[in-house]
């Protein structure tokens, strides 16, 4: 099933007003409300075949973006084994060729990084406890985007890994691996000239506004929109979702238009855009006995 970006384009504009049908509903209307709209998107799509019996996943994820003027083509392959093993791999092909592995298995945590140098010799690193930024310095030029890398790069990696999964696996299987009990509220219905979406908001663990847009009449899940204030601003992130294939039993958007908005404090904002292909899924998939083995 396909589906063309520009369709999403019309809720942009929508004032927050289009939202206020929903507020005179009781809490408890408004949490039962979300709980159909997200039962049935699930139905559409056959993820609720998997949500009650999800032990495994694995995912890959290109992108193709700009950053400063340049051109960041990326892939993250993610192995998931619940409740508490990821191995997962950040690959960057430009502008240079690098490799991030990192790997969980319960409260252990261990980080490598590989890349290769100007005479093609490959090396690798346990940077576990390093910081990372310096890769960055002959890249951005820019001190205030380079301090920015520096400061998210200290961020605890399984807190980044587990905002991430809200962007990468929610869209595809509609709910989050290690945030199944998290709670939605419908909040009201934005319309454009020929078409009703289904609004409904939630708040990650770790505190992030997120907004889900269903079609009101196929249940799919149309865009995502999440906000959250950082240590030197507020940043809103825009997913647009189409290109619906079957893919391991589950109708997901293979193709996903994300438009990002930082908003420095005192400055205006920034936008950068980025396109995201999903080229493999798999649910509930056998891994090597060893692929989590943390020496």
């Amino acid at each position: 099933m396909k589906a063309n970006i520009f369709i999403f384009i019309i809720f942009l504009s929508l004032p927050l007003s289009v939202f206020s049908q929903g507020k005179n509903a009781t809490t408890n209307e408004q949490i039962s409300r979300a709980k159909e709209i997200i039962e049935n998107a699930r139905k559409e799509t056959g993820a609720d075949k998997f949500v009650s019996n999800l032990d495994s996943f694995q995912l890959t994820i290109k992108s193709v973006g700009d950053i400063e003027g340049t051109e960041w083509i990326t892939t993250k392959e993610a192995s998931v084994m619940l409740p508490d093993k990821i191995f997962s791999v950040y690959s960057t092909k430009k502008p240079f060729e690098s490799n991030a592995i990192s790997i969980w298995n319960g409260q252990k945590y261990k980080k490598l990084f590989e890349s290769v140098t100007f005479n093609g010799q490959r090396l690798v690193k346990d940077v576990t406890n390093q910081d990372l930024s310096s890769n960055f310095t002959n890249l951005v030029k820019d001190k205030e985007t380079l301090e920015k890398i520096k400061r998210v790069r200290a961020i605890d990696p399984k807190v980044r890994m587990n905002d991430e999964l809200w962007s990468e696996i929610f869209p595809l299987i509609l709910t989050h691996p290690f945030e199944s009990q998290a709670e939605f509220k419908f909040v009201g219905q934005a319309k454009s000239a020929d078409r009703t979406a289904n609004v409904v908001d939630t708040i990650s663990a770790n505190g992030r506004e997120i907004r889900l847009l269903f079609d009101s009449e196929t249940h799919h899940l149309l865009m995502m929109i999440e906000k959250y204030k950082g240590f030197d601003g507020e940043y809103e992130t825009k997913y647009y979702y189409s290109d619906r294939e079957l893919t391991d039993n589950i109708l997901i958007p293979k193709k996903i238009k994300v438009e990002h908005k930082y908003t420095q404090t005192g400055k205006e904002a920034k936008i950068t855009y980025k396109y995201l292909e999903v080229a493999e899924f798999k649910i509930n998939p056998k891994f090597k006995s060893n692929l989590f083995d943390i020496n």
